[in-house]
């Protein structure tokens, strides 16, 4: 014990653990008397490591024993159980393992403090609603919400409350106060915000400024009174000891470090560092800028051997440098790594793996310290050595029979024999069988198969749960009643309810789940279906009898369904349906379908012959157009209900067996295609992660069983698909006066060729994303619009609102020939545009000199040159609207891309289409509409595959950001006009 430091009062202290060492529960062992009551000053206290130990003791040490016991010797698999496991990962039990052919060492630690974070804020203009203040402000979308939710921590304790955007900061907190029954006064508090993009600090919010200039939904905030105490938790490695901080909100990092200094009797330079998140304190802010909670602990370090230490990100080919000590352990560099990631935003295509260091082609323990490497060097200013920053280990998940899922971590030398040894370890009632690793797509892997090359070619997927099952048995199975000489040679799991094989059974043998009576052994022995074959003692290669009910008879046909002549309703089941000519009619040529039911154009989509129909156009419209006359939903359930062939729909059972593969293999290519190229409706809607989910169902839960190789590729179109960010667009009100016209692009030293480049690529991104589905049904038209075809709602509105952009701009020449200078500039760019093959763009330009209130312009168009005169006369005759735009068709068709055409004139041909013709013919799908509006979707999508290479200039992009155009901007529009030039001096 020891005294010392008398301006702080009595201090007693007591030596501690070295940082580095680990005790069982991951405490350190000091403590000290009551705090000090000065700001600034310390006092000691019995405390933590701030990192509790993630390690069970009981079932790590029986694990690791049993691993090392002559029963268990193989020297690459090494066993963890962990604490705590995700809850996200699965719904059922979890454990966690680590296969590792050269290390043994805990990783969760690791994971705990990589945990990545991102930020997804969406903004929109809001108009503000006082009468007297024209001011539009951006705020947060919150379902159209006026309000903002949010997590507010007072006085330590958490909860979710609502604050008005309209507010505030000061209002907001005297909102709170008063709510929360607190005393004082919206002055005697401070309001912060934690910061999403630097873990670990926080922001003091101007009590001036507006709530929705400021917080976005979801914010975490923090209300402390201006002269609160807090305390914060600080070591000192070199004394060994650990101090408690008293600090207010006006304390500097630096008079901080100072009285922390005081207690070494030193001069050396030190620092602040946040172990936990991996970051250093900057000398010049206050202590309150920084989010410290009862869990942080900081340290203080000496600086004199302060060094950077150079990392390169491989899988980002970048190179970074931290600031580092030499008596860092590796785990604080990984730390200090994943801050620079999380503040860069830098991205990684693990998410569940674990990155690691390597120095020299060897991977770095992350218990030592740098200082314990041979030859590394630790001066500020010479060249250090380059550590790689790179994944370590990747995580699976693998389902046992019991349904626990395991969290097993594999590094790079795994196979799959590696995992199925794990496997069998973890269970013990596996030692009598052969056992495999099995994809939820059915594949079966192969011992020697790499694990992470798997994983690199997309055979295993980032969430896929493995499957460990016993290898599959030999068995027979007959039929008597569908036939004497019938019997199919089966691959079973033994291991699973006989209740799971009699689905794949049925389907083999054509025969629907309720006509199966029961299985039966050769020796008459009825099965359980409850049981497994294993269970049930059933030996591999045994013959078992179907037998089927009486009512099944294999020579009378199923009675249809009694429907009307012409039936489109989706409950009839496919198989069912009559199949007469009210059913499905065809042009005169017969090369194409004029209409059909539902059922009937399902069943074209699948069948094993199509005549003299041009079956891959065939199938892009209806895969292009199908929203128009049905839902994804149905649409699955037809296929569903084709895939089940029934064998009394054919004349004996090898016609059955010959069409039931063929079958099966159409509906697994459409399936495919419909996933890879036709997913708009699967992940544009609402109801899109549902649909997944079944066709991931039916994938998974039949077709990997009939066809794992088609499962597969299938599985990997529906992971692969993306979710298209869908942007709705409102119509929102501006005031003109707040759009920054001239000063915006103008005054800036932009060329009108950079102009052109930017409004294009600003263009085009909005073009590429319109959905197929959007221009079905006149979607655009319709109230629902804005959720049905909200690109081109918003393709539309940016058309608009460039229109009025251009018309704006002309206006603000206060006299004629200013004027005539603006428009000739804008006329230079249209020129531009039109060599970038933007016909939209251009045709935004023309509308805007052709507003009434541009048009009326005598004087202006008076002083423009002859030249420009010219090239507008050309550009207005090549988009005039003459003979169905003529001369803009012949020459958009003759264009090369990239090019984005002019979405009205399709638009126009679209109506045309829709209301010239009807959606249904004698209650049949009227297919020859649809195959003429995918001609015309086909087309615009031809002009979305090929984008522009232009190189984006972000501040230009951003001055080109136009607000939405309104009827009140144009009547504004036509007053200004008039004030340019009266009536009275045109006349004149």
């Amino acid at each position: 014990m020891s005294s010392e430091n008398h301006s702080l009062g009595q201090i007693q202290t007591q030596n501690i653990r070295n940082s580095n060492e680990k005790i069982h529960d991951g405490n350190y062992g000091s403590y000290s008397p009551q705090y000090s009551n000065s700001i600034g000053k310390t006092s000691f206290r019995k405390h933590g490591s701030g990192r509790p130990s993630n390690f069970t003791s009981d079932s790590v040490s029986s694990s690791l024993s049993s691993l090392n016991s002559p029963k268990y010797s193989n020297p690459n698999i090494f066993y963890n159980s962990f604490k705590n496991s995700d809850p996200m990962l699965s719904p059922f039990d979890h454990k966690d393992y680590t296969t590792n052919s050269t290390t043994k060492k805990s990783f969760m630690d690791t994971v705990f403090n990589r945990k990545k974070l991102s930020k997804s804020d969406v903004f929109k203009f809001h108009e503000n609603e006082r009468d007297d203040d024209d001011d539009y402000e951006l705020f947060y979308l919150n379902g159209y919400s006026n309000e903002i939710k949010v997590s507010i921590c007072i006085k330590s304790l958490w909860e979710n409350i609502k604050i008005p955007l309209k507010f505030k900061v000061s209002e907001a907190i005297d909102r709170i106060i008063q709510n929360k029954d607190i005393p004082g006064t919206a002055q005697d508090y401070n309001l912060y915000k934690l910061d999403r993009n630097i873990p670990g600090n926080k922001i003091l919010l101007n009590p001036d400024e507006m709530i929705h200039n400021l917080i976005n939904n979801g914010d975490e905030l923090k209300l402390k009174l201006q002269n609160e105490i807090e305390n914060v938790t600080v070591n000192i490695p070199s004394l060994k000891i650990q101090v408690s901080l008293k600090y207010n909100q006006e304390l500097s990092i630096k008079d901080a470090i100072k009285t922390l200094q005081s207690n070494l009797k030193s001069e050396e330079r030190y620092g602040l560092y946040n172990k936990n998140l991996g970051f250093w304190l900057d000398d010049n802010k206050l202590l309150s800028s920084y989010d410290l909670t009862d869990d942080t602990i900081l340290e203080l370090r000496a600086l004199a051997e302060e060094f950077f230490i150079r990392i390169l990100d491989v899988e980002n080919d970048l190179k970074f440098a931290l600031r580092a000590l030499p008596g860092f352990s590796v785990s604080d560099i990984l730390a200090m790594i994943n801050n620079t990631i999380i503040n860069r935003k830098i991205k990684h295509n693990s998410k569940n793996g674990i990155y690691g260091l390597k120095r020299k082609g060897r991977w770095m323990e992350e218990n030592k310290t740098l200082d314990q490497f041979n030859e590394m060097k630790f001066t500020l200013h010479e060249q250090q050595e380059c550590l790689e920053y790179q994944i370590q280990y990747e995580m699976i998940k693998v389902q046992t029979g019991d349904y626990t899922v395991h969290n097993i971590f594999v590094d790079q030398s795994t196979t799959i024999g590696d995992l199925i040894e794990l496997m069998g370890l973890i269970d013990a009632q596996s030692e009598e069988n052969v056992y495999q690793i099995v994809s939820p797509s059915g594949e079966h892997f192969n011992n020697d198969e790499n694990i992470w090359k798997l994983l690199s070619e997309d055979a295993i997927l980032e969430n896929d749960k493995l499957l460990f099952k016993q290898a599959p048995k030999p068995i027979t199975l007959s039929a008597p009643t569908i036939g004497k000489d019938i019997r199919l040679e089966f691959l079973l799991d033994f291991s699973e309810p006989l209740s799971v094989l009699i689905p794949y059974i049925c389907r083999r043998f054509g025969i629907r789940f309720m006509d199966l009576d029961y299985l039966r052994m050769e020796d008459g022995i009825e099965l359980k279906k409850e049981l497994s074959l294993e269970e049930q003692r059933v030996k591999a290669g045994s013959r078992l009898i179907l037998e089927i009910k009486e009512s099944w008879s294999f020579e009378k046909p199923q009675t249809p369904v009694p429907q009307t002549p012409i039936d489109n309703n989706p409950n009839i089941n496919i198989w069912d349906e009559l199949s007469t000519p009210e059913q499905i009619q065809y042009t005169k040529d017969n090369l194409n379908i004029a209409s059909a039911t539902l059922n009937k154009l399902v069943e074209k989509l699948t069948e094993e012959k199509n005549g003299n129909i041009d079956y891959l156009s065939f199938v892009k419209t209806f895969l292009l157009t199908y929203p128009s006359f049905t839902t994804p939903a149905i649409l699955l359930q037809k296929l569903r209900e084709r895939y089940h062939v029934p064998l009394k729909k054919f004349k004996d059972f090898n016609e059955f067996d010959k069409m039931r593969l063929f079958i099966q293999i159409r509906v697994c290519s459409v399936l495919e295609k419909w996933t890879k190229n036709y997913n708009y409706e699967l992940v544009n809607t609402k109801d899109g992660e549902e649909i997944k989910q079944l066709l991931l169902n039916f994938v998974e839960g039949i077709i990997a069983k009939d066809q794992w190789k088609l499962a597969k590729t299938i599985r990997k179109t529906i992971y692969r698909m993306k979710k298209k960010e869908n942007k709705i667009c409102e119509q929102i009100n501006l005031s003109i006066n707040n759009v920054p016209i001239i000063k915006g692009v103008f005054n800036y030293n932009f060329t009108n060729e950079e102009i052109a480049q930017q409004l294009t690529l600003l263009d085009f991104e909005i073009f590429q994303k319109i959905g197929p589905c959007e221009f079905l049904n006149q979607a655009w038209n319709k109230p629902d619009g804005h959720i049905k075809a909200p690109n081109i709602l918003h393709l539309t509105s940016r058309f608009n609102s460039i229109a009025f952009w251009v018309a704006r701009c002309i206006l603000e020449g206060n006299d004629a020939k200013q004027r005539a200078v603006i428009m000739t500039r804008f006329i230079e760019i249209a020129q531009h545009l039109l060599q970038l093959n933007n016909y939209s763009t251009t045709m935004a330009f023309i509308a805007g000199f052709n507003k009434s209130s541009i048009l009326r312009l005598k004087l202006t168009f008076k002083e423009l040159s002859q030249r420009a005169s010219k090239k507008l006369s050309l550009y207005e005759k090549l988009l005039t609207a003459e003979k169905s735009y003529h001369e803009y068709r012949e020459s958009l068709h003759s264009s090369t891309q990239p090019c984005i055409p002019y979405i009205g004139v399709y638009l126009t041909d679209l109506t045309y289409m829709e209301d010239g013709n009807p959606n249904f013919i004698d209650n049949r799908i009227n297919f020859t509409k649809r195959s003429l509006i995918s001609t015309l979707i086909r087309e615009i999508q031809q002009y979305q595959s090929i984008g522009y290479t232009l190189k984006p200039i972000k501040e230009l992009q951003q001055l080109l950001e136009f607000p939405l155009f309104s009827e009140e901007m144009e009547k504004r529009l036509y007053d200004i006009s008039l004030v340019r030039e009266p009536r009275a001096q045109q006349q004149s």
